[in-house]
């Protein structure tokens, strides 16, 4: 009966079904062109952590990632999957800069900032564009003193995970809609300031390591004057809150020369309903799962990295709403300055 009645609302959605696919859109393009961090190190290197975080008692680290997301169809609102009209081509390529420093014992610092290029054909509409997206600034802090990755549970110090905790800032460096472009095909960023709380437990017993992770962000309220270039009465909006949930384990495989790690991870985002002078504003609301398989090698002294990451959010229903599925490609390099 239940399913019944979700056929039932689905069918009465139907009738706006290309504008809540172009929605999805939207909110997808919005969501992968900011900037993911950086797979970087354990606290003692090469682990399968998700943020650009520099391992114990290194100096700094830089990298480079480059990427392409392949969108095939969208979530409703209700979760249901749809599939992309025919004839439809949409990709998005990006590719991120970053880098992070040590501050002192336990604080140190990164900053990411991301390029993007749309390539859309979409319901007979053709557009490229390019441009800088979203950029991050994280500050993290160690609570520990010494590196928390051991060979073997000698007692139980020994099970002590190497615990992060974390502010951030969205920096609105990208084109939005309420900057000089003239339609949503070429958004490259949100337009508006995020801060974030981060935590990361992260732990390593040879071989294996494990990482769970959680953000909120809070979005700033902004004044909006203008939409697509043209200027309009003036009001407030606000994108709604974010939460990203992630758990991610590896095991390691020691070459002598290299060592080899393969991740497996899951993460789920969700944004709540913003606000509009105000007042509740439900359409930039989603949420989105999304699996993803990491092969990663390492020098042996586990300061250079190279990563080749898959990402997946299923086509079936239930596995995101009011957004895009997609598959995501992307090849991580980075180097650890000790």
């Amino acid at each position: 009966m239940k399913r019944i009645f979700y056929k039932i609302q689905k069918t009465k959605y139907q009738k706006r079904k290309s504008v809540k696919l172009i929605q999805a859109l939207i909110i997808a393009i919005t969501a992968w062109i900011i900037p993911v961090e950086v797979h970087a190190a354990s606290c003692c290197g090469g682990g399968s952590s998700t943020s650009l975080i520099l391992p114990k008692f290194s100096k700094s680290m830089v990298s480079f990632s480059a990427g392409s997301e392949i969108y095939h169809g969208s979530y409703d609102v209700e979760g249901f999957h749809n599939p992309d009209p025919p004839q439809s081509d949409l990709k998005q390529y990006k590719t991120t800069i970053g880098g992070a420093i040590r501050l002192s014992d336990r604080f140190q610092l990164a900053l990411s900032i991301p390029y993007v290029w749309n390539s859309i054909q979409y319901s007979g509409v053709s557009s490229t564009s390019n441009g800088l997206g979203d950029s991050s600034l994280n500050l993290t802090y160690e609570t520990f003193d010494n590196v928390r990755c051991v060979w073997k549970v000698r007692d139980f110090s020994d099970l002590i995970p190497a615990i992060y905790f974390g502010v951030g800032f969205l920096l609105p460096t990208g084109n939005s809609q309420y900057s000089s472009i003239k339609d949503n095909f070429h958004i490259t960023g949100r337009g508006f300031y995020r801060g974030d709380l981060k935590l990361l437990i992260d732990k390593s017993i040879y071989a294996f390591n494990i990482s769970l992770g959680a953000t909120y962000g809070k979005h700033f309220t902004r004044p909006v004057n203008r939409e697509y270039g043209e200027y309009i009465t003036p009001y407030t909006k606000q994108l709604g809150d974010r939460l990203v949930l992630n758990a991610a384990m590896g095991y390691t495989f020691n070459l002598d020369i290299v060592n080899l790690t393969l991740t497996g991870a899951y993460s789920r985002v969700e944004e709540f309903a913003g606000k509009i002078g105000g007042k509740s504003n439900p359409f930039t609301a989603f949420t989105k799962n999304v699996l993803s398989f990491t092969t990663s090698v390492a020098t042996a002294d586990k300061n250079k990295v190279l990563k080749f990451t898959i990402s997946h959010s299923p086509e079936k229903d239930y596995w995101g709403t009011n957004t895009a599925a997609t598959n995501t490609f992307s090849i991580e390099v980075w180097n650890v300055i000790r």
